[in-house]
């Protein structure tokens, strides 16, 4: 005779990659949300680190001028500069979103590990999200080649992380996993 009381069989089980995916989205997530929480609360602190940044790569690429390294350095300093300006407009605003896009991963991370799909759906909205919040604020600055392959990876790193949840999770498949 069965036991009554033993559940196990018929819970879903996380498979291993998904714990894997989980664990990376905790630690990115997290550090992100404790740095810009950080960032918010000291950003004169920011700007004058910021400012500092500048003047050390300004001296760099006078001293590389006409090297290899020139177009990755006046890349480098445009984004810096962009950075201060943008720091200088809008205070923490900034880094307040970040914080919250952050909060809303860890959300979905949160309710992922109990293989609730909301939780795929607020992992991912807050992905793109954070993705688009650079141009929202202006920072488009693409004229180092480092920093448009920095772009690309960060886009395609997403994508990743987006199509492994929801294969893992088998969005779009009626399967064994909550959908509340």
């Amino acid at each position: 005779m069965e036991n009554p009381f033993n559940t196990q069989e018929n819970k879903p089980r996380r498979s291993n990659l998904l714990i894997v995916l989980l664990v990376l989205t905790v630690l990115n997530n997290g550090c992100s949300f404790y740095q810009s929480v950080k960032n918010a609360l000291h950003t004169e602190a920011v700007i004058e680190t910021l400012q500092t940044s500048l003047e050390t790569l300004e001296g760099i690429e006078d001293e590389a001028n006409g090297a290899s390294m020139g177009d990755l350095l006046s890349g480098s300093v445009a984004t810096v500069e962009q950075t201060i300006a943008i720091v200088e407009s809008y205070g923490p605003l900034y880094y307040i979103i970040v914080a919250v896009l952050a909060a809303m991963s860890l959300l979905g991370a949160f309710f992922m590990y109990r293989l609730n799909k909301l939780g795929f759906h607020l992992y991912a909205s807050s992905q793109v999200l954070g993705l688009l919040l650079p141009f929202a604020f202006g920072m488009t600055n693409f004229s180092s080649t480092l920093l448009f392959v920095s772009n690309i990876l960060g886009i395609l790193f997403t994508a990743l992380f987006i199509w492994l949840y929801a294969r893992e999770l088998k969005i779009g498949k009626n399967e064994e996993y909550v959908s509340k």
